[in-house]
């Protein structure tokens, strides 16, 4: 018998669709929220999650992760860093220490980047945000976006670019017609690729109107993280090593 890592009263989301095992074929949709009603843990030694309205139908909990907002929402709520590191802790394993200094360092070199040694409002919210693998949707996107964004009352904050855009002298971006389908095909593939490709893949589209450096880097860290990353090595340091690497230069 194993203990769940869910609680009653949790929103969990499904990570794959599924024929419902042995209830008697019923199934669930990838992506499907729910809140948790009852949790059982006596079928093949794996906990069995149930949701109102089919408390005789379930889903095996290893096809559910805690649905983004949860996490999103204890940060809204100001429930502190520790307990944010307690929910990575229980999804990505105790080794892994998540902390707002580190997320706080990797933001300020992010916005050094972009010529503004500072920690803007939202930095580490919208990181928190992404933490851990809770970019699954373009939904989470544009949320994390508009977190990111939001000090700057603009009301493009949040939403895909619907202009045509350019950094300095380089104006090799989709037209903003594009954006919608080019990051529904971003989405579509972005779980199959490593760090260093969803970063590339994302500056080369280039969604918003502004802070596309600051949010393609966000999605860098969400995924390196998952590869072993730990705040050691600068992004700029890690992400010249991961080029060299990619091309054997």
């Amino acid at each position: 018998m194993s203990k769940s890592k869910f609680m009653v009263g949790d929103m969990v989301k499904c990570v794959s669709e599924g024929d419902g095992g042995p209830t008697n074929g019923f199934g669930w949709k990838k992506d499907l929220v729910f809140e948790v009603k009852k949790i059982t843990e006596d079928y093949a030694s794996t906990s069995y999650i149930y949701w109102e309205g089919h408390l005789k139908a379930g889903v095996f909990e290893d096809y559910l992760i805690l649905n983004g907002k949860e996490i999103r929402n204890m940060s809204r709520k100001k429930k502190g860093d520790e307990a944010l590191r307690k929910v990575v802790a229980e999804i990505w394993g105790e080794s892994l220490i998540i902390n707002e200094h580190n997320i706080e360092k990797f933001m300020l070199e992010s916005n050094t980047i972009e010529g503004e040694s500072r920690i803007n409002p939202g930095d580490i919210e919208a990181v928190e945000s992404a933490l851990p693998n809770n970019i699954m949707m373009i939904e989470d996107i544009l949320e994390i976006h508009s977190i990111l964004g939001e000090y700057l009352k603009e009301d493009w904050v949040g939403r895909f670019r619907e202009v045509n855009i350019r950094v300095g002298d380089n104006t090799d971006f989709p037209e903003a017609k594009k954006v919608p389908p080019l990051m529904e095909a971003y989405m579509f593939n972005f779980d199959k690729m490593d760090s260093w490709e969803a970063h590339n893949r994302f500056e080369k589209i280039h969604p918003f109107r502004d802070l596309n450096g600051r949010m393609g880097r966000i999605i860098w860290l969400m995924k390196a993280l998952k590869e072993g990353y730990r705040f050691g090595i600068p992004f700029l340091q890690m992400y010249y090593y991961q080029t060299l690497e990619r091309y054997k230069i």
